[in-house]
């Protein structure tokens, strides 16, 4: 038989023993619910990395800018067709055409680098008579374009082409030289006008705007005009003592259009 001291003392240690299982299990449950919270966060955390949450509040704003530029350079082909039954003399010929054009042009300005021939070509002709080809003649053609930096002597280059009896000019067109600048320009406009729409916004619904969560920008240049002369040498063929053609270069508008998404705090 046990006394009363022995049973006090199993007692004491069996309600240790439970008090101690109790804070072990409590331990283990306060450890696991850490490693769960932790694990949770870090993967919040991995999710806002490079993504864009549907947690996150955004507003997108649109801005638009458009700049009218002179054009400052126009472009514009020449053509000089030669035929001749030896294909020499027609080459020759058709050089010395071409020739006496290009001169007419650096004396009025043009530069050396402006000029470039764009297509030579010598094929046969061939005439059909009863279903039998005879052949007629070889035919020369070279092409040139051309670069006029001062829009002010189109005029007299159309002139001065026509006089020395061209026998095709086309593809009049101006545009802007550095046009890639104006577009930069126009782009900044557009940026500076959808970040003042998104301001206004945002004191309006008493919100912050955040950092940048997207940003998407177009631009819009016009096609160079192009007047389509495509006219034969005997409608250029004036006298010297002509006026020369009144050519008008106008303005094009280049517009941006950009749209930008922000954060709200």
């Amino acid at each position: 038989m046990m006394n009363n001291g022995e049973q006090c003392g199993c007692k004491c240690g069996h309600w240790l023993r439970a008090v101690g299982m109790v804070f072990g299990i409590l331990f283990v449950i306060s450890v696991t619910v850490f490693f769960v919270f932790m694990t949770r966060n870090q993967m919040k955390s991995f999710d806002y990395i490079g993504q864009n949450p549907q947690s996150i509040s955004q507003i997108t704003i649109s801005g638009t800018a458009k700049i009218m530029a002179v054009p400052d350079v126009a472009t514009l082909t020449v053509g000089a067709w030669t035929t001749n039954v030896n294909v020499a003399t027609a080459q020759k010929n058709n050089t010395e055409k071409m020739n006496s054009i290009i001169a007419a042009l650096k004396k009025l300005g043009v530069a050396e680098k402006d000029l470039k021939t764009s297509s030579y070509n010598i094929y046969p002709e061939y005439d059909w008579i009863n279903d039998v080809s005879t052949f007629k003649d070889y035919r020369v053609e070279q092409n040139l374009d051309i670069k006029i930096r001062d829009t002010a002597k189109i005029s007299d280059v159309l002139n001065a082409i026509g006089t020395l009896k061209a026998d095709y000019i086309g593809q009049l067109a101006f545009t802007v030289d550095d046009i890639e600048k104006i577009k930069q320009q126009a782009k900044v406009e557009a940026i500076k006008d959808a970040k003042a729409k998104a301001s206004e916004m945002s004191a309006t619904l008493g919100v912050k705007l955040g950092k940048v969560m997207n940003f998407s920008d177009s631009s819009y240049t016009p096609i160079p005009f192009d007047y389509s002369y495509g006219v034969k040498s005997s409608e250029l063929a004036m006298p010297s003592a002509a006026p020369a053609p009144s050519i008008q270069t106008g303005e094009s508008e280049i517009t941006s259009n950009v749209s930008i998404t922000f954060e709200l705090l």
